[in-house]
């Protein structure tokens, strides 16, 4: 089910994982843990990394565009399980380059989990996506130590971060639901009834994120 997955290392690279880099700003700042971030804390952590190694500000921005790519990739698939070891930064030796480690660990997607049953209604997929959370948070709700809602949070960017976040929408909005079946045609020891959920599951975010888009849009105008 990790079939959108990615993992690869180069010769030249080495991997800093986010945990590592986060603790060592969340234990300065005095905050408890680095459990679960807010995104704006995950932003600082690792600008302080780069400017550390003395990294020009167009590769901080970089990540930041990447990283919230990968956020709205996780909202829109509704990929709950984007803890601090799954995303990594990457150096490379030869030039000391910093980016934002291709995605992986995305197997926890469109419903692909132990937790739920093969015959799951239709009617009990709000509520289902409802309470599946980001481990990525909004700062009020970090503070509170609780997960912010998929919709909360895809606000939150388009309103903090709307450059990237309209970018990263329309990219993922490339991907359809004729892909979707494409991937899941061709995962044969999959139920029928799961891959029903699953398709369920990719309408409902797409049409929840595009009324959130559209009304945040036409806010602006």
């Amino acid at each position: 089910t990790g079939c959108i997955s990615h993992f690869e290392q180069g010769s030249d690279d080495t991997l800093f994982p986010a945990d590592n880099i986060t603790h060592r700003y969340v234990k300065q700042e005095g905050m408890q843990d680095n459990y679960m971030l807010d995104i704006n804390t995950i932003f600082d952590a690792v600008y302080e990394l780069f400017r550390k190694n003395q990294r020009p500000i167009s590769e901080f921005l970089m990540f930041k565009k990447d990283f919230i790519l990968m956020t709205v990739f996780d909202l829109r698939f509704g990929n709950f399980d984007r803890g601090l070891n799954n995303w990594f930064l990457r150096k490379n030796k030869l030039t000391g380059e910093l980016d934002l480690y291709p995605m992986f660990d995305n197997e926890a997607i469109l419903g692909f989990t132990d937790e739920i049953p093969d015959d799951m209604s239709y009617t009990q997929i709000a509520s289902f996506n409802n309470v599946r959370k980001s481990r990525v948070t909004l700062t009020e709700d970090r503070k509170q130590r609780k997960y912010t809602d998929f919709r909360e949070l895809y606000k939150y960017l388009l309103e903090k971060y709307p450059l990237e976040t309209r970018f990263a929408t329309k990219k993922l909005g490339n991907f359809t639901a004729g892909d979707l079946d494409e991937i899941l045609n061709n995962l044969p020891d999959i139920s029928s009834e799961r891959k029903e959920f699953a398709r369920k599951n990719f309408m409902y975010r797409k049409m929840t994120m595009e009324k959130i888009y559209l009304e945040q849009y036409n806010r602006k105008k």
